[in-house]
């Protein structure tokens, strides 16, 4: 048997919505909740529909058989029966309204409780993910600082690379210079020498 929406059930049957969604919460028309996309959501069939205008029929006839009699001690004017009219239909109309009040609050509750769920896990979600962003933000702020201390030590050893270059240098000039006094040395003592076999 196909399954009607709250929507379909009101084309079918020729009424609001809000009057079908009445009938459903009164428990005058069988109805069930079925999962949909968004949540879930009511949902009848013709038969109950079909029903429903049996049984408001049965009640409308017998409403109409049933006649309420009072005495009347004194004759009533047509200005008190006008009276009577209308404090009955506005108090008709007030419950009427507060009915159907009751009920749309209701099925928005239902409406938006999955969407409250929802709204929490999104809610969670972002918080998890705020978390993570900012532990890889410190994480980052860690490989900033371990890159400027490389460089530091980088910086360090090449000055020290530097300075060992130039007291290399330093020594090859001294050792330069350590051989020429050397040689001097030398050509000295062998000219002292012949002078003194020439004597």
């Amino acid at each position: 048997m196909e399954e009607l929406t709250i929507k379909e059930a009101a084309d079918y049957y020729g009424k609001s919505e809000s009057w079908i969604r009445k009938k459903i919460l009164s428990g005058e028309l069988k109805a069930e909740k079925r999962p949909f996309k968004y949540g879930k959501r009511w949902t009848t069939t013709e038969k109950n529909l079909d029903d429903l205008a049996k049984k408001l029929k049965e009640q409308a006839v017998e409403e109409t058989q049933t006649v309420n009699i009072r005495e009347v001690n004194r004759p009533i004017s047509a200005e008190e029966m006008k009276d009577q009219f209308k404090r009955l239909i506005s108090a008709e109309n007030e419950k009427a309204g507060q009915e159907v009040i009751n009920t749309v609050v209701k099925e928005l509750k239902q409406v938006n409780e999955p969407i409250l769920d929802e709204f929490k896990v999104i809610s969670k979600q972002l918080k998890d993910k705020d978390e993570k962003n900012q532990k890889l933000h410190s994480e980052i702020k860690d490989l900033i600082s371990q890159k400027n201390d490389k460089e530091k030590l980088i910086q360090k050893l090449k000055n020290q690379l530097k300075d060992k270059d130039q007291l290399v240098e330093n020594l090859k000039k001294e050792n330069k210079q350590l051989k020429i006094k050397l040689k001097q040395k030398r050509e000295k003592g062998i000219i002292n020498k012949i002078q003194k076999v020439f004597k």
